[in-house]
């Protein structure tokens, strides 16, 4: 299960990606709907979390003190890692880095066709560095050829 939660997550985070490279504008109109989805989703862990909590201060004492360890594991899995609520803030920050994507790369919004393409507006053709295929090498250690 959490393998296919990895999985959807890294194919709506590419997608997120591939539409604010090549639709800047849409993706801006698309980004107060994710901050308010992103906003909900904490709210919602929030409140679990406290709701879980609460529940463990009032139910812990009840707990026999021989089975202790095993009501501690118990509560363990069922609160969210601290990690949970990093993934929200570094998401959050890969969302603000999208909106400003084109501004970043140095393109205007104005310089793309419907299809991403980069055009010479004087023209009408495609340029030929849109053409030529793109490397990104970042660190030395990764590449990615597109």
């Amino acid at each position: 299960m959490e393998s296919l939660f990895v999985s959807l997550a890294g194919a709506t985070i590419l997608g997120l990606t591939a539409l604010a490279y090549r639709q800047p504008k849409q993706y801006r109109r698309l980004y107060p709907w994710l901050v308010a989805l992103l906003i909900a989703a904490l709210a919602f862990g929030a409140g679990y979390t406290v709701g879980m909590g609460t529940a463990i201060k009032v139910l812990l004492p009840m707990v026999d003190p021989e089975k202790l360890d095993l009501a501690m594991k118990v509560t363990d899995n069922v609160t969210p890692h601290w990690s949970v609520y990093l993934a929200f803030v570094v998401l959050s920050l890969y969302l603000q880095i999208l909106l400003w994507l084109d501004a970043i790369l140095g393109l205007s919004s104005e310089s793309k066709n419907d299809y991403g393409r980069h055009v010479d507006r004087e023209r009408r053709s495609v340029s030929p560095v849109a053409a030529t295929p793109m490397r990104i090498t970042m660190f030395s250690a990764l590449t990615f050829d597109f």
